[in-house]
């Protein structure tokens, strides 16, 4: 078994906090390119696997019956933020159905975002269930019971017609039946299948290049991926990191994240499946680690990295940098250089209870949050163009505190990946050197 993905927090000199985890590359017939770690670990997919469970809906043919478009499809995906358009969306695709927000299992939860919940707030209203960052999918699923004539009420139970589907389409993606998997209650209601990480990864690949299937299920992987490229707001929202990255990689990548540090993707132009799991369930490792791995892959050069800025409101963004050395290269410890990433926070994944994440902990978060754009607000940040600007100076100048009354310390906070034992991504035909990529990540931590 190879060495595990390892995220470490550094502050100065030392080591402050360390994350560990597995990750699977692999191709749609289970072979494994690459791997860290034990990956024949059953995980719990949470939202990550989104788009496997947006299979079953479109594929059934109530997109084009009931006149949906590619918006409707990306946000059977996501994990929205509650923004403005990801609401109305909602409720006006329910309305094409015959339903109504009174129909959805999934809950309700705050939005994402410190503007929305203030302007709530101002106008004494509460969120309702289309603000539940999973109401997309759960619109896919009631729609799919429409279109077939089924009942819509407990359709998230783990018997109903809508979930044998899906553990239908599961066991065609990844090769294993999923009806045989143990599985807990998600965050929005549905069970969520304990999966082989492998698996999972396969069930990834399996979409990124679907020649494999029956036509019903590559066309319907065909129509997710391109929805996906086509409406990235809709799969997360403002300054999201998926929603980011799969902007700045149309066609090339579609990354999904999940609740408890996991985070899967499919690369079509490899023809690959990836799949992520941070034990100690933190989203800003899984977050690093889907970065490194997409630049050790050869997929995010610095380029779409650096374009992955523009037109992205000041405050959200970061300074990054992405080393990867060759096997034994003895770039850093362990022959590994260092990932670093300055600046973040946000909310936990799918978290029952709306609260931050631990990266607001860290005491590395740069910027103060616009209202528009939500956060958590730490006491004793510092103005944001005195850290934009030192973000510029790169990595090693340091974040240093300009504001009196924290607890920050000295010196510079980092977040390191070291993705260790690459000698079996050779394999996969790119580069395993040093990228040198840079760019920015979102460290707010994602919802779902």
């Amino acid at each position: 078994m190879s060495r595990s993905v390892v995220i470490e927090v550094t502050r100065g000199p030392l080591v402050e906090s360390r994350h560990e985890g597995i990750a699977a590359v692999v191709k749609p017939d289970g072979s494994v390119v690459a791997s860290w770690g034990d990956i024949d670990s059953l995980i719990l997919p949470r939202s990550a696997n989104k788009p496997i469970q947006a299979m079953a809906f479109v594929e059934s043919g109530a997109v084009e019956r009931f006149g949906l478009g590619d918006e409707h499809v990306a946000l059977a995906c996501a994990s929205h933020s509650g923004e403005k358009r990801h609401v109305e969306t909602v409720r006006a695709w329910l309305a094409k159905v015959g339903l109504s927000e009174a129909d959805l299992e999934c809950g309700t939860h705050a939005p994402r975002l410190q503007g929305i919940i203030e302007e709530l707030a101002r106008e004494g209203r509460a969120p309702t269930p289309a603000f539940n960052n999973c109401s997309g999918k759960h619109s896919g699923f009631l729609t799919t019971a429409v279109h077939y004539g089924e009942p819509t009420r407990d359709y998230i139970k783990y018997n109903h017609p809508v979930q044998r589907r899906l553990r239908e389409v599961m066991t065609d993606l990844c090769g294993t039946d999923a009806n045989s998997f143990p599985y807990g209650t998600d965050g929005c209601g549905i069970p969520t299948l304990a999966t082989p990480l492998k698996s999972l990864a396969r069930a990834m690949a399996s979409m990124a290049e679907p020649s494999r299937l029956s036509n019903k299920h590559a066309e319907a992987a065909g129509r997710i991926r391109a929805a996906i490229s086509a409406e990235p707001f809709m799969m997360a929202g403002t300054g999201r990191f998926c929603t980011r990255i799969n902007a700045a990689l149309p066609g090339v990548a579609q990354i999904k994240t999940g609740a408890e540090g996991v985070f899967c993707g499919m690369l079509p132009t490899l023809g690959l499946g990836v799949a992520i799991k941070m034990w100690d369930g933190a989203a800003r490792a899984a977050e690093v680690a889907m970065a490194s791995l997409l630049g050790h892959l050869g997929v995010l050069p610095a380029d779409q990295r650096e374009e992955g800025r523009h037109g992205v409101e000041p405050l959200t963004i970061r300074a990054l940098e992405v080393r990867l050395a060759a096997p034994g290269a003895g770039a850093g410890a362990g022959g590994v250089d260092e990932y670093a990433v300055v600046g973040a926070g946000g909310f936990a994944d799918d978290a029952d209870v709306r609260e931050p994440s631990a990266l607001g902990a860290v005491g590395q978060l740069v910027e103060n949050f616009h209202p528009d754009v939500g956060g958590v607000d730490v006491a004793g940040q510092a103005e944001q163009a005195g850290e934009l600007e030192r973000l510029a100076a790169g990595p090693g100048a340091g974040v240093e505190p300009a504001a009196a009354g924290n607890d920050w310390g000295e010196g510079e906070n980092h977040l390191r990946a070291e993705i260790q034992d690459l000698d079996e991504a050779a394999a996969v035909g790119v580069g395993v050197g040093d990228l040198g990529v840079r760019g920015q990540a979102e460290g707010v931590g994602e919802i779902g």
